[in-house]
């Protein structure tokens, strides 16, 4: 279901902050047979019953020596009725969809193709999303499950006509498209007694928050489509061993990833791009530049090479980990967390004497590129380096449910949070590499009140607070492209109806900045057709100024609308 969760998808924010129905069961087990729970529940198996021995009506009868007679039907005793043996029966789920999204840009504010003259960035008045997930569930023992999923998704985007004409589909410019196959979760559970086990491609939750999430930080996130992406998008699946020990209502959960996954993101080319319609001119000329060099096919292949120019090796050295300790008593769920992994916000530098250009606007003369910020590749230095550090976090769960309400606070402390500063910096320049990094003492708290009646209405109200508790007063730096001051604020909202026996569900999401008023709006609604035939329509509003965090993508506004198909 498409729900911006503004977590992750709120592009700079979410960088640093940081189902579909089964079809029935194959071979559905009989009346006299065990109902096994569903494998998508993470319900643990029940322990196997002890078999009893069943009497049947062949049993011998045993006569009475002071009894002459032959025993009648009447005296024979009575058989024992069998015993209730709870029988495993193996089953296997099959289940997924099939889904079109489309959307248009309410105002078109990029640049036009063949206009030399305007350095603004390009945007994508029209995008069409595929999205085809396919998942196969498997209980083939008490003990053990099996999870498959392929993912299928296909993105076409175009840009507004060359001239003054008004934007239909056979006219738009710059038409692209990518596409990715891909495997999904694909694990392994193991039900070993006290002990639970997954092994393979898989998601970690951790936290307690549905909205913003400070303590979900084991999977990287795609920040490509930013608001846009769908929650089953969002995060990444990872390669993991995640084990869990459970005694009584204690629970000490272990995971262990043992290759480095970044987070997914543009750096030019669509409309959540950090070159993107939300950018300077500076750094929108620069994304003119890098498209003439290299062809539209390319593009899906040279983000992440421009995006980092070092990663972690794929051995021991790569690996994180992460320990959390929780328990559930009488509606409290309390949770302590520790995770040791990788900063997913690149550590940027830029060669001093390329930085001095950009800044100076001497980059690019008469439309191409100047030589000399070619130098240090001639002299045998690296224009620019971007590489990943390590981490540590700390995290605080505690949550209390009511009847209707619930109340849910996730507390994150980073002691090395990297930022990346965006303010220009004053020169001289010298030969060197200039540090783009900014390192913090981080502190996140997000509260959240949650409130359902039923099915028929959920509301959920958060607030989350931001601060760097080692920013000094006279530290006037911008980091992140908005954040000048040591604290952030933000207000976030959601609110779910459902009406006409829960075919007609309305849905609207809103998050505000409380320190410099920029805000995000996206209301949407969705109409049950059949069990299997769901559309929808919504809307995606930004507004605030060019520098905070919402205003950056007030050209982003649009309105949208899907169908969707689920097995």
């Amino acid at each position: 279901m498409f729900r911006p969760r503004l977590t992750a998808g709120l592009v700079a924010f979410g960088v640093w902050l940081a189902a579909a129905p089964m079809s029935p069961a194959v071979g559905a087990p009989g009346p006299a047979e065990e109902v096994i729970e569903d494998p998508e529940d993470d319900h643990r198996p029940r322990a196997r019953p002890v078999a009893r021995r069943r009497v049947t009506e062949t049993e011998e009868v045993i006569e009475d020596p002071e009894d002459n007679r032959r025993p009648s039907p009447r005296d024979r005793p009575e058989p024992r009725k069998p015993a209730s043996e709870p029988t495993f029966v193996p089953r296997i789920l099959v289940g997924g969809f099939l889904q079109l999204w489309t959307a248009f840009d309410v105002v078109h504010e990029g640049r036009r193709r063949g206009d030399e003259s305007d350095h603004r960035a390009t945007e994508d008045v029209f995008e069409l999303l595929t999205r085809a997930r396919l998942n196969v569930t498997s209980r083939f023992r008490r003990w053990a499950k099996v999870r498959v999923e392929a993912r299928l998704t296909q993105w076409v985007s175009c840009e507004r006509p060359g001239s003054d004409q008004v934007l239909w589909l056979g006219n738009g410019e710059a038409w692209r498209s990518r596409a990715e196959v891909e495997l999904g979760e694909a694990y392994v559970d193991l039900y070993l007694g006290p002990v639970d086990l997954r092994l393979g491609q898989q998601i970690v939750s951790w936290g307690l928050g549905d909205l913003i999430n400070p303590n979900d930080v084991v999977n990287p996130r795609d920040l490509r489509q930013g608001l846009l992406a769908f929650d089953d998008d969002l995060r990444l699946p990872v390669l993991a061993v995640r084990g869990s020990y459970h005694w009584r209502w204690l629970k000490v959960e272990a995971v262990w990833l043992p290759l480095f996954k970044p987070h997914r993101m543009d750096l030019y080319g669509s409309d959540f791009a950090v070159l993107g319609p939300g950018s300077s001119s500076r750094l929108a000329e620069a994304e003119h530049q890098v498209e003439r060099f290299l062809d539209p096919t390319l593009h899906r292949l040279a983000q992440p090479l421009l995006l980092q120019t070092r990663r972690p090796a794929d051995d021991l050295t790569g690996s994180t980990a992460g320990l959390r300790v929780s328990a559930s008593h009488r509606g409290w769920d309390v949770a302590l967390q520790y995770f040791f992994g990788w900063d997913l916000t690149p550590a940027l530098s830029v060669d001093e004497q390329v930085y001095g250009m950009a800044i100076e606007g001497r980059l690019f003369v008469n439309d191409t590129i100047n030589l000399a910020a070619l130098m240090p590749l001639l002299e045998g230095r690296s224009l620019y380096r971007s590489t990943f550090e390590h981490t540590h976090q700390v995290g605080l769960s505690v949550g209390k449910a009511f009847e209707h309400v619930a109340v849910k606070l996730d507390v994150s402390y980073q002691p090395d949070r990297g930022f990346v500063r965006t303010d220009p910096v004053a020169g001289p320049f010298g030969n060197g590499m200039l540090d783009l990094r900014v390192e913090h003492h981080t502190l996140v708290s997000a509260l959240s009140l949650d409130y359902a009646w039923g099915s028929k209405l959920v509301a959920q109200l958060q607030g989350v607070h931001l601060a760097l508790l080692d920013r000094r007063r006279a530290d006037t730096r911008q980091l992140m492209g908005f954040l000048r001051e040591a604290n952030v604020a933000l207000l976030v909202a959601y609110v779910r109806l459902n009406l006409i026996r829960q075919t007609l569900l309305i849905t609207a999401a809103a998050a505000v900045d409380l320190v410099h008023g920029s805000f995000t709006l996206a209301p949407m609604v969705h109409y049950k057709i059949t069990d299997h035939w769901r559309v929808g329509v919504g809307a995606l509003v930004f507004e605030g100024e060019s520098d905070t965090l919402f205003g950056a993508w007030t050209k982003n506004d649009l309105l949208w609308a899907d169908v969707r198909w689920s097995f």
